[in-house]
Order: structure tokens, then C-alpha cells, then sequence
């Protein structure tokens, strides 16, 4: 028996794809930083390779020590302030989180993906 699949399984199996090379983007600015001859990279896949190591780990290591405050709080502490009925102080926390989510990672990320390989290039013979 084959299950018959609604449209909602075709469209979150198609989003997915592309989210997949997402996780690519920070290769990309790597890539050309080793086409420059000025660097003189030989080994252009390692160098790739690397830098974007690099930049995931510097990446998750600004937004976890960033962000993990908020968690925390909004986890542990805002459930519990907006039962006692301190409402300022919960919206605080809760769009502080959010200003984070939206307005610091992609940055964080874009910067990381740029300034790592350069920086690493200088390093690299």
C-alpha cells in the first residue's frame, strides 16, 4: 500500500532542498577569496574547507554566548514573571530574544562567512 501524499509533503520536501545549501553560503565567499591570485592559495578545496569550519565555529560561538541569556530567561524566568503578574519585565525579555533572533545572526553570519577567509588567506601558503 503507498501512501498518497498531499500537496503540504511536496512543498516542505521542495523548502527543504534549498535550506540544505544554505548551509553552503559561507563556502562560497571562501571559494573566491582562493581564486585571488594576490593570496596564492594552492590547495583551494582545503582552504575552503577550513575557512568555512572556521566560520561556523566562530559563528556558533558569538551566538551561543549571545543568545544563551535569553534562552535561559525566557525558558526558566518569564513563564514564572508573567504568572506573578510582572508583565514589563516578561515583554522585555521576550523582544529582546526576538530582536536577537531577527536582527543579530544573520549579520553575525554574513560577517564570519566574509572576514574569516580573508583573514585566514593571509595565513595560508
Amino acid at each position: 500500500m503507498n501512501p498518497k501524499f498531499e500537496i503540504y509533503d511536496y512543498i516542505i520536501f521542495l523548502s527543504a532542498i534549498p535550506s540544505f545549501l544554505c548551509a553552503f553560503l559561507p563556502c562560497i565567499p571562501a571559494l573566491l577569496v582562493s581564486c585571488i591570485k594576490k593570496y596564492g592559495i594552492k590547495n583551494r578545496i582545503k582552504f575552503s574547507v577550513t575557512s568555512c569550519i572556521a566560520a561556523y565555529g566562530i559563528t556558533t560561538i558569538l551566538i551561543l554566548s549571545i543568545g544563551m541569556p535569553f534562552t535561559l530567561v525566557n525558558t526558566y524566568l518569564v513563564p514564572r514573571w508573567a504568572v506573578m503578574g510582572n508583565e514589563s519585565l516578561t515583554s522585555f525579555f521576550v523582544s529582546g530574544a526576538s530582536f536577537f533572533s531577527q536582527n543579530l545572526i544573520i549579520p553575525v553570519i554574513l560577517v564570519t562567512s566574509i572576514v574569516v577567509p580573508f583573514r585566514l588567506a593571509n595565513y595560508w601558503k
